[in-house]
């Protein structure tokens, strides 16, 4: 298997005041995770690509620029390519761009890539490809954030995708909310292959400053990054809006399209609000992850480890929007009514209408 991996705590990709370009061609892989500004970066990536091509970094994609302008969430260049060692190595002879490394993006590596690294034969395998391909290493980036914040923001992306339906303190028991167990499990198989250098990053930390980061790990000079115009993407729901889709999706009636994700897409700028979390269930939820919330800040370093940052408890009383209360009625008439009654739809759509005009100008 080799000696251990580099693990990278800091961002140091500068020597005497340069910034280092890669010297071999290397295959770079931002892996996420879940919840850690994955859909942003990856729109940045998609517009930055004649940089990146220039500085030798290939990033294939076939992302419209329009789509990463404007904010769309995809799910980046790589849902597929590790899911088998047959598709790397088909993946790797398709691209002619043969000189340049390569940067792929996808949550989906965190679950896949270590999959065919655990075992040794698949792992050989694989490192065989990646040679005959004309790689050296592999740059790995994964992007931690805090456990209690990422278990509310993936609890309000499980009810905005419509498949939420468990209340927060039911969803901390399961694995979707528990992911330091998940990363301590990707350290532990990466560390034992020498090819693989693993930078981690603590999104809570760095959040405000994740190009900075992505520009040090690439050895490209930040300028080189195109921002979308829509800086916002896939933001959480607020409180309010959590409470009336997972209401839609416990009531068991069939709801074609996501309001949740409309909300986020129409409203992206929203502030996020607070949710009904009291302190000592979260006191529990720390104390029950700690010995992998240990492992984990181990490897990290005091500056990108686990904190226990503990959230304010919010009421059971949410605030809307005139606009959010518009697309909220909107999808109920939508999909809530048959489509062949028209005119019914249309009697309620002056009401509702009617209602919240009179009530936000009542507050003027």
């Amino acid at each position: 298997m080799g000696t251990k991996s580099h693990i990278c705590i800091c961002l140091s990709a500068k020597r005497e005041g340069q910034l280092v370009q890669p010297r071999t061609k290397r295959l770079f892989l931002h892996v996420g995770h879940g919840k850690t500004g994955t859909s942003f970066l990856q729109n940045v990536l998609v517009l930055s690509q004649d940089n990146l091509l220039e500085d030798h970094i290939l990033y294939p994609t076939d992302v419209s620029r329009e789509s990463a302008n404007f904010g769309e969430v995809t799910s980046g260049n790589a849902r597929h390519i590790f899911e088998s060692l047959s598709s790397v190595d088909e993946f790797l002879s398709s691209i002619e761009e043969r000189e340049s490394s390569i940067l792929l993006s996808s949550e989906f590596l965190f679950l896949h890539f270590p999959d065919i690294l655990k075992e040794e034969g698949s792992a050989r395998e694989l490192f065989s490809t990646l040679r005959r391909h004309g790689f050296e290493q592999i740059d790995v980036l994964l992007f931690i954030r805090d456990p209690i914040s990422f278990a509310v923001s993936a609890w309000l992306q499980l009810i905005k995708s419509n498949r939420g339906q468990l209340d927060l303190s039911d969803f901390l028991s399961t694995t979707t909310a528990r992911y330091p167990s998940r990363v301590r499990r990707f350290i532990e198989i990466c560390i034992n292959h020498d090819l693989v250098s693993l930078t981690i990053l603590n999104y809570s930390r760095i959040k405000e400053n994740q190009i900075s980061a992505l520009s040090s790990w690439l050895g490209v000079n930040e300028s080189r990054f195109v921002i979308p115009s829509n800086v916002k993407v896939n933001r959480s729901l607020t409180g309010g809006e959590a409470c009336i889709i997972k209401l839609l999706n416990s009531s068991g009636a069939h709801f074609d399209g996501h309001v949740g994700k409309e909300l986020a897409s129409l409203l992206p700028n929203v502030p996020s609000s607070g949710v009904t979390f009291p302190l000592e269930l979260q006191i529990d939820f720390l104390h029950s992850m700690r010995q992998d919330i240990d492992f984990v800040s181990n490897f990290t370093g005091i500056e990108h480890a686990y904190r226990d940052d503990l959230i304010e408890d919010a009421m059971d009383v949410y605030c809307f929007s005139k606009e959010q209360l518009e697309i909220i009625s909107e999808y109920l008439i939508n999909h809530a009514i048959p489509g062949s009654h028209f005119q019914q739809k249309t009697t309620i759509r002056h009401k509702l209408k009617s209602i919240i005009s009179k009530r936000f100008s009542s507050k003027k």
